[in-house]
């Protein structure tokens, strides 16, 4: 598996998982809650000098027939995890469609 595939499985995972702790807190089925803390750490990104959060949140269309997890949830569903994702800390939103599809506008 490679990197990038790791981080980003690991940072739906950990969104979902946040998410679906919160939709179980706000109906009082749930006993514990998951610590999301780190969502608000922050990094630079490269040299930009932009302060964004450690983890992210993808958007692209990746999956069988260009069908992501984000569009299978439904548009209103996707909504709400990007505004809880926010609501956590996440500021840094992936929204490339696909990589690997369109030719590098810089050289290298």
């Amino acid at each position: 598996m490679k990197r990038r595939d790791f981080i980003g499985t690991a940072v739906v995972g950990a969104t979902t998982l946040a998410a679906a702790s919160h939709a179980e807190g706000e109906k009082g089925t749930s006993e514990k809650s998951i610590d999301t803390s780190f969502l608000k750490e922050r990094v630079t990104l490269g040299q930009s000098g932009l302060k964004v959060s450690r983890v992210g949140l993808g958007s692209g269309m990746t999956g069988g027939m260009r069908r992501s997890n984000q569009v299978r949830m439904g548009e209103k569903n996707f909504r709400d995890l990007i505004r809880y994702a926010y609501d956590q800390g996440i500021n840094f939103f992936d929204t490339a469609d696909l990589y690997g599809t369109h030719r590098d506008i810089m050289p290298g």
